[in-house]
């Protein structure tokens, strides 16, 4: 089925990386007959912050379509991958498109959420929705499978789709029902269940986002804010937004739809999306529409709300990227297509076309809202069907500034299928980890890279919210350590999260609080795999033990 591909080698912005095949993740062999990776709105690859590589696929085990969810890893930068048989849950009966994961705070640990059935081989075979950790460094799950939802019924099964750490160490995860409901949802519902920090049980019921119908959300947690996107019935079949803060435990914002209000309120939009924020606060959400619900158009679209932006309808511009009469709408899942941000408020949009057969793979590069690189071609291949999966890597709590990107490749002509792994040509990725703690200001510092760690170039990183005019120290480090409170500074709720091999003076913060340390990089082929961690502590008066720690960045070139 595979081979053949030809790869753009140029692209002249700066902003715009070129995007290569790195390797492959997993290929079907007479044994397996059937492999993909995760779908669009789910994460499958994140990148932990001693630079190891982990991807979630499903490979079918058994001619009936039973197969089971498997990790995979690569340690030089997704090269090679490497399979040693780690089954999620033992191998259980999984469906095959909704296991997701994401990095834990610690940049050590990495979150599963996967639907399974629950009472193998027994009578109550019902999707349930499960959460497990899985220790990056031991290469080893921590503790038993937790079952969140627990499907009871025909009608009442649940499917996981997102989950995330939040800043102060909550976990949330994105749940939808099944036709009847259950657990606090109503009918074809998304819910929010939480894990506060500290607890050891999940709650009962879940938080229902949506008030119509509303199914695959997709998820981005900032901080302790959860922002939502997803398919509802409200307004007409059409994408919209919500945003729930778990520190005050409540909705911040109503349901908001994501096309022009010219538009009315027949939009047709099928029911799987992929949803960004840019590091400048930019939202992005692709989208396609069909000839459904009185919808005539036929297209893939883009969304964008800028930063500050989207809790009103017409926040939200809607660029049209292509008609393709193919493109199916309502209550079907199309899932050639996905987002990957990167660096500032540029983002990355990959797709093929229902017209050329899925066989063509393209990506463009937009920025603030508008295009930059207009579609460029980056594979092709003869076999019918091949990019009917594309998946980017795109969301912080991947740990990583994406072009980090994969397509699980299901080719239907065949009964096949094959997950490749791409990422941005020779250019290395940062990974952010740690939470930093909250200082007099009343929130934790963020931390941005300004550019990919990249050889013979000049690179940035900025820590905002700290303290305006304040010292800080820079603190550098060859390995992610275990986080280590500095109770015996007076604060234990600050943390160091690397090995600590060289703690320097770094200066003092702007007038807005913000640092930004800046290092050129020589352009030695020795570089090629190494990598270091940073954190930063800035003095704060006001806070417990007069200090506050950032969250840690790592490099790996």
């Amino acid at each position: 089925m595979y081979r053949s591909l030809t790869t753009l080698a140029l692209v002249t912005l700066a902003s715009a990386p070129v995007v290569a095949q790195t390797g492959v993740i997993e290929a079907n062999s007479s044994t397996k007959d059937l492999v993909r990776g995760m779908q669009t709105s789910n994460d499958g690859v994140v990148a932990t912050a001693n630079g190891t590589l982990w991807a979630l696929v499903w490979e079918r085990v058994s001619a009936t379509g039973i197969g089971s969810l498997e990790l995979r890893y690569s340690t030089d930068q997704g090269s090679t991958w490497v399979d040693n048989n780690i089954k999620i849950q033992g191998g259980a009966i999984a469906h095959s498109s909704l296991g997701t994961m994401s990095l834990a705070r610690n940049g050590q640990r990495i979150h599963l959420l996967w639907s399974a059935l629950t009472g193998q081989g027994g009578a109550n075979l019902y999707y349930s929705a499960w959460y497990q950790a899985f220790d990056v460094v031991a290469k080893t799950f921590v503790g038993s499978p937790e079952l969140i939802a627990d499907g009871y019924g025909t009608n009442n099964q649940f499917y996981g789709h997102a989950i995330a750490e939040t800043g102060e160490g909550h976990l949330v995860a994105a749940i939808t029902s099944h036709r009847a409901g259950g657990l606090g949802l109503a009918a074809w519902s998304c819910g929010l269940w939480i894990k506060q920090k500290g607890t050891t049980t999940w709650p009962t019921n879940g938080i229902q986002v949506n008030t119509g119908s509303g199914q695959n959300p997709a998820m981005e947690v900032v901080g302790e804010r959860v922002h939502l996107t997803m398919r509802d019935t409200t307004g007409g079949y059409g994408p919209i937004y919500r945003r729930y803060n778990v520190k005050t435990a409540s909705f911040e914002v109503g349901v908001v739809p994501c096309w022009p209000s010219s538009q009315g309120t027949t939009v047709g939009a099928g029911n799987l999306y992929s949803f960004v924020l840019d590091d400048d606060g930019g939202k992005w959400l692709l989208w396609p529409e069909g000839v459904v619900s009185g919808n005539t158009n036929a297209a893939l679209n883009l969304s964008y709300a800028a930063p500050g932006k989207g809790d009103a309808q017409n926040d939200w511009a809607k660029n049209e990227l292509f008609k393709d009469s193919g493109i199916t709408g309502g209550n079907t899942a199309e899932r050639f297509y996905g987002l990957a941000r990167t660096t500032g408020s540029n983002v990355y949009v990959f797709y093929s076309k229902p017209a050329d057969g899925y066989n063509t793979l393209y990506y463009e590069v937009w920025s603030g809202g508008k295009s930059v690189v207009p579609p460029i071609k980056l594979s092709s291949t003869t076999t019918t069907d091949r990019y009917t999966w594309v998946a980017g890597v795109h969301r912080r709590h991947n740990g990583h500034a994406p072009m980090v990107v994969t397509w699980g490749l299901y080719v239907a002509s065949t009964s096949s299928g094959q997950v490749d792994f791409w990422r941005a040509g020779n250019r290395g990725f940062y990974t952010v980890y740690g939470s930093g703690c909250q200082g007099s200001l009343g929130d934790e510092p963020t931390v941005t890279a300004n550019s990919y760690p990249t050889q013979g170039t000049t690179n940035m990183i900025t820590w905002s919210g700290m303290p305006v005019s304040s010292l800080c120290y820079l603190g550098l480090g060859l390995n992610a350590a275990p986080p280590l409170p500095l109770t015996f500074m007076g604060a234990p709720d600050c943390t160091l999260d690397h090995d600590l091999l060289l703690p320097a003076y770094a200066g003092t913060t702007t007038s807005t609080g913000t640092y930004v340390f800046s290092a050129p990089v020589p352009n030695a082929p020795s570089l090629a795999g190494f990598g270091i961690q940073f954190q930063i502590l800035s003095v704060d008066t006001g806070a417990p033990g007069g200090v506050m720690t950032s969250p840690a960045v790592a490099w790996r070139f």
